[in-house]
Formats: structure tokens, C-alpha cells, sequence
């Protein structure tokens, strides 16, 4: 995945930042903290002082170690949809096979943006709209659209 692969109506959007990777070794998985592009410390993801615009964020990724990749915050009509655990699902669409294939009815029938998760098993999905009420967690599937919630862009 290029950062050219991302749409320029969300790079148009200040709601970029930076994120760091963190191993969790009792959990056994990476978490991930918000960067704050102009200074490279504490980034805020519910705090639109310590977001950018995409041009300032990705230049920043030169200048701070710990910025692993870019982050999306969710603000302004824009949601994300994380879905984990699907790794069966994933690797047969990046081979060609869209039949009864969860990662290809997300991608047709919304009009988004789709990457592979950092982890290769899941799918990470920005699209604009507004979420329904009531429950955003379900199993390995989770909506976002604001108060502390980002999507990652793998470098």
C-alpha cells in the first residue's frame, strides 16, 4: 500500500496524524498511540489541536522516530469500520476471489476507502455518512466515528 493509494478527498480533510506502535506482551498484540505531527509528542485523538492536514503529517514522518505510520481521525461525517479476524477472507480478495467474500460486499457496496489492517488478518474501512444508533461492537467487527477512535495507514 502507497500513501498515493489514499483518496484525495481525505487527504483534502486536517485530520491527520501520526501513530506509534507499542508491543503489549500480555496481550500479545500492538497497540497504538496517537503522535502529534508538529511536535512528535502526545498526539490527542480527541483533540483536533494535535491533528494536521496529510501534507504536514506525512512530512512529519521523517522527522520523528517514533512515528510508525499515518492516522485518520474520525471527525466531520467521516466513520471507520474495523474488522478483525478474517485472514481466509482477506488474502482470497487480494488473490482474485470475490464470491461469498466479506471483505468484497465492504468494499462494493460502500463507497470507501478499504486497507488491509497492520496485522493481515483483518480489513480497516473509512467511509462518509453517519453511523446508526446503538451498538458500534459486535464479535470482531467495531464503528468508529469520533471521541478517541483513529485508523492507522501502514508505512
Amino acid at each position: 500500500m502507497s500513501y498515493t493509494d489514499i483518496p484525495q478527498e481525505l487527504r483534502d480533510l486536517r485530520q491527520w496524524g501520526l501513530y506509534h506502535r507499542i508491543w503489549q506482551p500480555s496481550k500479545n498484540k500492538y497497540t497504538k498511540v496517537p503522535v502529534d505531527p508538529y511536535s512528535g509528542g502526545a498526539g490527542k485523538s480527541n483533540d483536533s489541536s494535535t491533528w494536521s492536514d496529510f501534507a504536514t503529517a506525512s512530512n512529519a514522518m521523517e522527522h520523528f522516530a517514533n512515528a510508525d505510520g499515518l492516522a485518520f481521525y474520525f471527525a466531520n461525517g467521516y466513520f471507520g469500520i474495523d474488522i478483525d479476524h478474517i485472514k481466509s477472507d482477506v488474502d482470497a480478495f487480494i488473490e482474485g476471489d470475490r464470491d461469498n467474500n466479506i471483505v468484497d460486499e465492504f468494499v462494493i457496496s460502500t463507497q470507501s476507502y478499504t486497507e488491509r489492517s497492520m496485522s493481515g488478518e483483518g480489513i480497516h474501512i473509512i467511509a462518509k455518512g453517519n453511523l446508526p444508533d446503538g451498538q458500534r461492537r459486535h464479535n470482531n467487527f467495531e464503528m468508529y466515528d469520533n471521541g478517541g477512535a483513529f485508523l492507522c495507514f501502514n508505512r
